[in-house]
């Protein structure tokens, strides 16, 4: 019985055995190394760089101006001429006449801004900007047609306003999510500016005319205010859209170019001067600047901004 016993315990132990050696696993093989990655930067995820001792931000500058120089009140007098002149022409014109009417008439003047800006971004929340830019005028024209005597007369009215801005901005960022910023402040602001108007009154018929070329121009300074937002678009790469309000002037500007006796002011009409008469005194023939004028440059101007960054 014994020896039935030790073999019964005998035959699980040395099978146990041998499927324990039959299932021992393979030798492990060490994995292949991982190629290395190199490490990812929280500033360059958010698409803003590292922090930089020193930023400088280069920016290419345009947008558009509506009313450049203040110059609607002065264009206005043509508009409220017109009118009159128009109406009163109407009122005294026999039943059935030809009426007269406004064939152009606008109060507002626009200008294409176009220019560069170097910016400086400290404590990352303070910015410094110097922008220039200088205004491309549309030029405004003015018109009207009088047929009611039987003869066709004419007023026309050309105004070309230009300037040239300099602004020193300071302002503070306010972070709106990981790639915009928005940015408000202000600054002073030197301008130069140049109002230029030529008006010509024409009767087709007889083929008379009077012509009246006016110019002033010259500094003024005041200052602006600023409202934007910056959008990241790579580290070096951003686009920036602007909302300034101005409020320069300077008073003393004279009329620049003298006409000839022939060529004086039409009649009926005020040109940039202001003058409803003769530009020679008739005393001495001496050129009659007229009444010194103030360029009143408070506006609204919206730019658009493409900036690339050096960061250091």
């Amino acid at each position: 019985m014994k020896k039935i016993y030790l073999i019964l315990l005998a035959v699980p132990l040395v099978s146990g055995a041998f499927f324990t050696a039959s299932a021992k696993p393979a030798p492990a093989v060490a994995p292949a190394p991982a190629a290395a990655v190199p490490p990812v930067d929280d500033k360059d995820k958010n698409k803003i760089p590292k922090k930089s001792a020193f930023r400088l931000q280069i920016g290419f500058v345009t947008g558009v101006q509506a009313g450049p120089i203040g110059s609607n009140s002065l264009i206005q007098k043509d508009v409220d001429s017109m009118t009159s002149a128009v109406n009163a022409a109407n009122l005294s014109a026999a039943s059935g006449s030809p009426p007269a009417a406004v064939t152009n008439m606008s109060a507002v003047t626009y200008a294409v801004p176009l220019g560069i800006s170097l910016q400086t971004v400290l404590f990352d929340f303070f910015r410094i900007r110097l922008q220039a830019t200088y205004d491309i005028p549309i030029p405004t024209t003015n018109e009207y047609t009088d047929t009611s005597s039987g003869a066709t007369k004419t007023f026309r009215s050309d105004i070309r306003v230009s300037q040239l801005q300099v602004p020193l901005l300071f302002m503070f960022d306010i972070p709106v999510g990981r790639e915009n910023n928005i940015y408000l402040g202000g600054g002073p602001t030197l301008y130069w500016g140049t109002i230029e108007k030529t008006i010509n009154e024409t009767n087709k018929t007889t083929g008379a005319s009077l012509n009246d070329t006016d110019k002033i121009q010259g500094f003024a300074y005041g200052p602006t205010f600023i409202i934007g937002i910056q959008r990241r678009l790579t580290p070096y790469v951003s686009v920036s859209a602007d909302f300034l309000y101005q409020m320069g002037a300077r008073g003393g500007f004279q009329d620049k170019h003298q006409n000839d006796s022939s060529n004086n002011n039409p009649t009926g009409f005020s040109d940039l001067n202001g003058n409803s008469g003769s530009e020679k005194n008739a005393t001495d023939g001496s050129f009659n600047t007229g009444t010194p004028k103030i360029m009143n440059y408070e506006g609204v101007r919206f730019l658009l901004s493409l900036n690339l960054h050096l960061d250091l």
